[in-house]
């Protein structure tokens, strides 16, 4: 009986060892928050007419800013996965996206995923291709799709499309009627 109490010992502590384990490997390396600066598309988007040019360009500051204000706006993005914080940065035509999300409302993990983007009219679409809790694989369908909505930050303005180049994003803007620019200007 004495060593079935101590196998039964072992086993918790050895159990706990791998649950702590587990928990500060996947515990978020840097503290991250939603907090965001409004991105004034629709100023920018007045003065590159003005310039008379149908390419506006933004940058990973940008993206950042409108990422996290679409994230602080649904930051549920499954059901008992809540994203607290993240940071985003810009690769080539990938956007890396360094997350903190509370688990189950109390156990809170730091994530990287990688996305591609597409465009549908109106937003910005960010599927992810690879996530992971520090060196380990995670299924990418866990974190969900990024919905950034930049067409309804000009909804006056027509937009044929958007890219990643170059480490910033090209919104292509249909050439506008004389009734659109009055309405702009």
């Amino acid at each position: 009986m004495r060593i079935f109490r101590l196998m039964l010992l072992a086993f918790f502590i050895v159990l706990a060892a791998a649950a702590l384990t587990v928990y500060l490997y996947a515990a978020p390396r840097e503290e991250l928050d939603l907090s965001y600066q409004p991105v004034p598309l629709m100023e920018r988007a007045v003065e590159m007419l003005r310039r008379q040019s149908l390419e506006l360009v933004l940058t990973e500051d940008d993206l950042n800013h409108l990422a996290k204000r679409s994230l602080s706006l649904h930051p549920n993005v499954r059901p008992n996965v809540q994203v607290t914080g993240a940071a985003f940065e810009l690769k080539g035509d990938r956007m890396i996206a360094d997350v903190n999300a509370k688990l189950l409302g109390f156990w809170t993990v730091g994530l990287q995923a990688v996305y591609t983007f597409r465009w549908e009219a109106p937003n910005l679409i960010g599927t992810p291709i690879e996530m992971k809790a520090g060196d380990i694989a995670l299924p990418k369908e866990r974190i969900g799709e990024l919905v950034i909505p930049i067409g309804e930050e000009l909804p006056i303005i027509k937009l044929d499309e958007v890219y990643l180049k170059d480490g910033q994003i090209h919104v292509r803007i249909h050439k506008p009627s004389l009734s659109d620019l009055k309405r702009l200007l």
